[in-house]
């Protein structure tokens, strides 16, 4: 688009015809505020990146109404726990629009309704990793979305039984902008259980790793469950905030045993394994940089 065809969109360089009625000057003619942003919220998102350099009125009217008004009618799963009283950054908008990568499950296989698929298998002691459908001397997995519908889970022997999960952020729909400027709180957790005539062992891991895969920051959990005291399904969740920039891989690392050597599968039992991103409240302005007049849609993808 040449400089003078974005003078005509434009108009006067107020951008507005009077202080009054808020109208803009459109081709000549005068446009009410409202219907072109009505208007432009039916553009696809790509070229409303490219719309943003029209003039600064209509950057103005993009990022602060255009992308608010297109996100609200269309059902997506990133914004399912936002608040629409929340203003987010526009890329944050964007990104929605094309990845919609909010508050989606990152774990693969993450009940063992695949069997052992998508885990890398670090130790596979005793009678080695199984899966249960429904698990044997516990209860029944929880009525938690964490599952979907599935009632399956992984059970360890009377040694060693350990596995991990590495998570690539931009292979599942982030990018270097949203996780260094944005940085959306990282969710993980995970059900265990053990049963209620064996003592058992679990422990979860959760690191952030940069792109060389050097640690940024963890969480760790260890519960040693008593003997004739499982049985019972317990949820251990942690949430990721303020982690800092860099952040490019998630390593997800479970393990478990039964702590009486028993044969068969006796250790502990775990299941609906779950990473997701979540958007942040209240969105602090301060934390991402306004310096966007360059940002492209290239850039951002």
């Amino acid at each position: 688009m040449g400089q003078r065809e974005s003078q005509n969109i434009c108009g006067t360089s107020a951008n507005k015809a009077t202080d009054n009625n808020e109208e803009l000057k459109l081709m000549e003619h005068y446009l009410p505020e409202e219907i072109l942003v009505h208007i432009l919220s039916y553009v696809d998102a790509g070229t409303l990146v490219k719309l943003r350099f029209v003039c600064h009125w209509w950057k103005h009217l993009i990022d602060n109404e255009v992308w608010r008004l297109k996100v609200s009618r269309e059902n997506y799963k990133s914004l399912n726990s936002v608040d629409p009283k929340w203003k987010l950054p526009w890329f944050v908008y964007y990104w929605i629009c094309v990845k919609d990568p909010f508050g989606k499950n990152f774990v693969k296989n993450h009940c063992g309704q695949d069997q052992l698929i998508s885990w890398n298998m670090l130790s596979d002691g005793g009678h080695k990793w199984i899966v249960e459908d429904p698990p044997e001397g516990t209860d029944n997995v929880p009525h938690s979305e964490e599952f979907d519908n599935l009632s399956s889970c992984f059970a360890t022997s009377f040694e060693s039984c350990s596995k991990e999960q590495t998570i690539d952020l931009l292979s599942e729909g982030m990018n270097s902008k949203m996780m260094d400027e944005f940085r959306p709180i990282i969710e993980v957790s995970e059900w265990f259980a053990g049963r209620f005539d064996c003592g058992s062992i679990y422990e979860m891991e959760c690191k952030l790793l940069n792109k060389k895969r050097e640690l940024v920051t963890d969480f760790m959990f260890r519960e040693m469950v008593p003997q004739w005291e499982g049985g019972m399904w317990h949820q251990v969740s942690h949430k990721f905030q303020e982690y800092g920039r860099g952040v490019r891989f998630i390593k997800f690392f479970h393990h478990g045993k039964d702590t009486q050597f028993w044969a068969g599968h006796y250790g502990s039992k775990m299941s609906g394994a779950c990473i997701k991103l979540m958007i942040p409240a209240p969105y602090s302005k301060s934390s991402v940089s306004t310096e966007d007049e360059s940002v492209s849609e290239d850039s951002l993808l």
